[in-house]
């Protein structure tokens, strides 16, 4: 019998985080069709060493009105990393190429709670010192019928936007 040892790092009991201080601005792309850019502020994380953090999950989570109704319509909104500009994608970076989605129903009116996991982003940000310039809410670049048009969709509507931070101390 062959006996394994592992060695973990020891984790610290779980913390959490939440914040509604986000910047948030509609940015037209064509006559119809618009994009979000939200900008939050990185936690200090109680002050403790990047590298000393573990981001176990993130989440954003804000409602949106839909206006109009597709009876068959999932729609498909995809989640960027902002370019210095903040109205354009980053370029040259592996995330934008294959993003994190996030979909909205439309197939009834009325108020609809959306969850975008930002795990992905706020480990490149913490942990990959990437610059954070916000991030782009963008209608499925592949989706031929756009999501994010005025007519179809206003976001964000109250309550306001919030962003949960899940996180663990590594000893």
């Amino acid at each position: 019998m062959v006996c394994v040892v592992l060695f973990l790092p020891v984790l610290s009991q779980g913390q959490k985080l939440t914040t509604d201080k986000l910047q948030i601005s509609l940015q037209p792309l064509s006559e119809e069709e618009f994009q979000a850019h939200l900008k939050f502020d990185i936690p200090d994380f109680e002050k403790l060493a990047s590298e000393k953090v573990n981001i176990d999950y993130a989440v954003l989570e804000f409602d949106v009105q839909v206006m109009a109704v597709d009876s068959a319509s999932v729609d498909i909104l995809e989640v960027l990393l902002a370019a210095e500009t903040e109205n354009a994608p980053r370029q040259n970076l592996a995330y934008n190429t294959n993003p994190v989605t996030t979909r909205v129903i439309r197939t009834k009116t009325g108020v609809q709670r959306v969850r975008v996991n930002l795990t992905q982003l706020l480990e490149l940000w913490v942990r990959n010192k990437i610059a954070n310039h916000g991030l782009l809410l963008v209608s499925h670049r592949r989706q031929v019928e756009k999501t994010l048009c005025s007519g179809k969709v206003i976001l964000p509507v109250e309550p306001r936007p919030s962003i949960k931070i899940f996180y663990t101390e590594l000893d």
